[in-house]
């Protein structure tokens, strides 16, 4: 049995969530929502175990990257930087430990002064 509830979004969110159903092809409003919730009650679980886990990371000038990324180092088995054409860097980290450190590395890398864009995936 289905329990039906409410939730208030303003306008520019109501938009984003149309967009984003016609373009997914989800079939109504209350599908896509229920595929959000499990994907993220699929990611609370996953962090909640030892991992492995892939940073994405593109910033402009940030002089306190290098600090969190070598505070992290026994997490982090993998490392890759490049010079992007925009002027901008792009950081590719693998990382393994248990759920906790590894969230931690990311709020600590999110934290980071340029931080313009970010993905996290927990494997």
């Amino acid at each position: 049995m289905s329990n039906i509830i409410s939730i208030s979004l303003n306008e520019k969110m109501l938009k984003e969530l149309d967009r984003l159903r016609a373009e997914m092809g989800f079939s109504s409003r209350s599908e896509i929502i229920r595929s959000a919730l499990r994907f993220m009650a699929q990611e609370t679980q996953r962090k909640a175990h030892p991992g492995e886990a892939i940073y994405i990371i593109v910033y402009s000038d940030s002089p306190s990257f290098g600090k969190v990324v070598h505070g992290f180092k026994r997490l982090i088995s993998a490392h890759l930087h490049s010079h992007l054409n925009s002027g901008k860097c792009m950081e590719l980290i693998i990382a393994k430990g248990d759920g906790k450190q590894l969230s931690s590395l990311a709020k600590a890398l999110l934290s980071c002064k340029g931080m313009e864009y970010s993905k996290f995936i927990y494997l």
